[in-house]
């Protein structure tokens, strides 16, 4: 009797085993910078919040949760790009990357560059979310998941906290089939940032206007008062809707959602490579030519705080590194002639020299009038870099 018992014990215990080892994982990769001055003490009510989350997905997905939580004093780019490079998936496993700290954008992609520990905002402690997402992709998990609260703008911007809002009290009765189904059912590979480019990531003493947004909606659409399944774009479409309403439309969060059979690195964001034309720095020559153009026009029926003051906002420094290295934000160093390159680099350079000796002018009383008579020339080049630029992605679609 005792050897049966031994026996059904064994048994028991090696097909657990088996069954707990054929288990996908879900890897949570969370990165809170708590010590900052300026978004610390959202971050860190948002990591609160986040766990208990966390939390949720990893029990009613049924899921091992393999967590790798970095925050504070241990928030360091060397720390992130390690903890990218040993990642281990296996084939049926799920990475769910979530980053909440300062950011700003490059003009080289739609989403932002992270400002990951360290002093100041500099290219050495930055990371781009765009190639975060590419590297965890080439890991080939199941679905992977990639969402950062992170301003999306000039490094100049400091982040603001507002005082305004309500917390959240609303309570659900999860259902487990509707997260279950969402990651173990669902092969997808998600991106989302909080805000678009060019616009601010707020937050108020409940945490991050996203991050919230993000854990009442899904709480919501995850909760059996919700009768149908909810799929990946409903419930991002919702989290926009909400962080779009609690900002007042000043905070527009943006993503990229693919869904796929095979292959698991074939996303959109990554897919029509063939131009190597950067369409986001493109786009920032358009906006800028189309914003000096209209300010040029009207900057003498400013008064003159404003006139400064817009011009200032546009004027970040940012614009004078954009404009001194063109060809490099464009992509197109390898793709043009030595004397094309030359025409870009002069054309660009002028850009840059008058837009910095504008900003020169901004505390004396005679600006209004000096700028509108130094501003046709940068506005000029503007028209024609981008002109050239026009003809070059038309050639791309030929």
């Amino acid at each position: 009797m005792m050897n049966k018992r031994l026996h059904f014990f064994c048994l028991f215990f090696l097909v657990n085993s088996f069954l707990y080892a054929q288990t996908p994982t879900t890897h949570f990769l969370l990165f809170f910078d708590t010590n900052d001055p300026y978004v610390g003490p959202s971050a860190e009510i948002t990591y609160g919040r986040m766990m208990e989350l966390i939390d949720k997905i990893s029990k009613h997905s049924e899921t091992q949760k393999d967590l790798v939580l970095i925050k504070g004093d241990n928030l360091t780019v060397e720390k992130v790009d390690e903890t990218i490079q040993k990642l281990v998936i296996k084939e049926k496993d799920i990475i769910f990357f979530y980053f909440v700290g300062h950011g700003w954008n490059n003009s080289q992609s739609e989403f932002p560059m992270l400002k990951i520990g360290g002093d100041g905002i500099t290219l050495e402690n930055s990371r781009s979310l765009e190639e975060i997402y590419s590297q965890l992709l080439e890991k080939k998990a199941r679905s992977t998941f990639v969402f950062a609260e992170a301003c999306n703008t000039s490094k100049a911007v400091k982040p603001k906290k507002k005082n305004d809002g309500e917390e959240d009290h609303s309570r659900y009765n999860i259902n487990p089939s509707h997260v279950r189904t969402l990651f173990r059912q669902t092969k997808v590979n998600i991106i989302m940032s909080s805000s678009k480019r060019g616009q601010e990531s707020f937050s108020n003493y409940f945490g991050g206007y996203f991050s919230n947004s993000f854990r009442s909606v899904f709480d919501k659409m995850t909760s059996k008062e919700y009768l149908e399944q909810p799929s990946w774009d409903e419930i991002l479409v919702e989290i926009q809707e909400a962080t779009r309403e609690v900002s007042g439309d000043k905070q527009n969060p943006i993503l990229n959602i693919d869904y796929y059979e095979t292959d698991h690195t074939n996303s959109s964001l990554l897919a029509n490579k063939e131009c190597p034309l950067n369409m986001t720095a493109f786009n920032k020559v358009s906006e800028d030519l189309f914003f000096l153009n209209k300010y040029w026009k009207e900057i003498l029926n400013y008064e003159k705080d404003f006139a400064t003051e817009t011009y200032e906002t546009f004027y970040q420094i940012e614009v004078q590194e954009f404009y001194d290295h063109l060809l490099e934000k464009l992509n197109l160093i390898e793709h043009l002639s030595d004397a094309d390159k030359k025409w870009y680099n002069n054309t660009a350079k002028e850009v840059s020299t008058y837009l910095k000796t504008i900003n020169k002018y901004k505390e004396e009383d005679t600006f209004k009038s000096k700028a509108f008579s130094k501003l046709s020339i940068p506005i000029d080049n503007l028209k024609q870099l981008h002109g050239k630029l026009d003809e070059f992605r038309k050639r791309c679609r030929e």
